[in-house]
């Protein structure tokens, strides 16, 4: 089945070897086992709901806005594919990305509690795609202020890149730096662990000081890092005495310590400058900005 660009359909279901293929607006499809639902150039698909043995294929320039990946059903998104609205994939779902994809928060709300992705961790990366992959934010400058997640679960990497950020981590997660990454503000949401990885600046280049509402601040000639909730007073001494973990669940970390993560780091653009725009994924690790 086919539907032309400029055309429309709703509440359609895709049963055992039926294919929908969609360049123009599908609503409240519902695909089964065997069937196939691929969202061609400028197609979308709103509201999509993927069982067991179903498949759901966002094509080149085409849109998946809303949809729900079940135990055992699929998704597949080619390059230059964009998500957008809110994504739940759950255990047992397989998730291919083959090149870059756009994540769009235009139609997510800021707070803690709301993000487009359900978990992060179920985009398994599995298909044959460029290495490493581009995933790119869109925002909008009419969105209200507050903080906006891609995704709920998973350790990340969250890259500083460069201009001012702010960067919430949600679980035990690598803050990168490198080049000249600007004044960024570093907060971790929910306990868990926080390693700062700094690139192309020493220890011995690298400053402690405190904020006006005394948070503890690290500054060099590349940038500074101002870290949320954390108490100048409390991490002082040990910042003095050259100690690497400043606080329980604080660690710094500076260029090349020889292990395989700082290659894996390096080799994906974890420290580059433009790397504030695009989103790394590769095995075991995540890279977000």
């Amino acid at each position: 089945m086919k539907l032309s660009a400029g055309a429309s359909a709703s509440v359609t279901t895709i049963k055992e070897c039926g294919s929908f293929f969609v360049s123009g607006t599908a609503n409240s499809t519902t695909v089964f086992s065997g069937g196939t639902l691929r969202v061609e150039k400028n197609g979308t698909a709103n509201c999509t709901t993927i069982n067991a043995g179903g498949l759901l294929w966002v094509d080149n320039d085409g849109i998946g806005n809303d949809f729900t990946i079940s135990n055992g059903g699929r998704l597949q998104v080619n390059a230059d594919g964009k998500i957008t609205g809110w994504m739940k994939v759950y255990d047992g779902a397989a998730v291919s990305v083959y090149g870059a994809v756009d994540f769009d928060l235009t139609k997510t709300s800021a707070g803690a509690t709301s993000s487009l992705l359900n978990n992060l961790y179920l985009l398994d990366n599995s298909g044959p795609s460029i290495r490493p992959n581009a995933y790119t934010l869109t925002v909008d400058a009419t969105q209200s202020t507050g903080t906006y997640k891609l995704a709920d679960g998973g350790n990340d990497v969250i890259v500083g890149g460069a201009d001012n950020d702010t960067m919430h981590g949600g679980g035990n997660d690598t803050f990168t730096f490198g080049g000249e990454w600007g004044n960024d503000t570093v907060e971790q949401l929910d306990g868990g662990s926080t390693l700062l990885w700094f690139e192309g600046v020493e220890r011995e280049y690298m400053y402690l000081d405190r904020s006006l509402d005394d948070y503890a601040v690290l500054y060099c000639a590349n940038g500074s890092v101002k870290l949320l909730g954390v108490n100048y007073v409390d991490v002082s001494d040990a910042f003095a005495a050259w100690d690497d973990e400043l606080i329980d669940g604080i660690s710094l970390r500076f260029g090349d310590d020889g292990s395989d993560q700082y290659s894996n780091l390096h080799s994906a653009g974890a420290f580059y400058e433009f790397s504030s725009e695009k989103i790394f994924e590769d095995k075991n690790f995540r890279m977000l900005a």
